[in-house]
């Protein structure tokens, strides 16, 4: 299965697969069983899935899945978690959710930050340190597989 470091395959060599050239079995056996498995270990464009909104995700060829977001609250008590859902659920563990507070919320990120933690495979929560009445807002990534 000859590909090169960019994934393009190439025939083997010595291929006569040339235009007027008549197929035999003595090289096209070996050279369509070559392509076989090239393709049947080939990805699909299925196995790298995404969604490249505000709150999407991108899955990788290991399984990684690294996903992101925007989370807003209405008036938030200060320090009570608000949960929040992932674009989409991991199937089997987060690694880490990390976020910061955006820069539309109403206090400093630095006097009110933004505290985040896990709750599930399928959704984080976010607390905020104090309050101002106002609408608060928070980015975050998520990692898992």
């Amino acid at each position: 299965m000859p590909r090169d470091i960019n994934g393009v395959y190439t025939l083997p060599a010595g291929n006569p697969v040339v235009p007027g050239t008549v197929i035999s079995t003595t090289w096209a056996n070996e050279t369509l069983n070559d392509i076989a498995a090239a393709l049947t270990q080939s990805a699909t464009k299925g196995d790298f899935g995404s969604s490249l909104a505000a709150n999407g995700y991108q899955k990788l060829p290991s399984g990684l899945i690294i996903q992101w977001g925007v989370v807003t609250q209405e008036t938030p008590t200060a320090n009570t978690p608000y949960t929040f859902s992932y674009p989409i659920a991991f199937p089997n563990a987060v690694f880490a959710l990390l976020g910061s507070q955006t820069s539309d919320s109403p206090a400093p990120v630095v006097s009110n930050p933004a505290i985040f933690g896990f709750v599930s495979s399928s959704q984080g929560r976010v607390a905020w340190a104090s309050t101002a009445g106002a609408t608060f807002g928070a980015r975050y990534v998520a990692i898992g597989y």
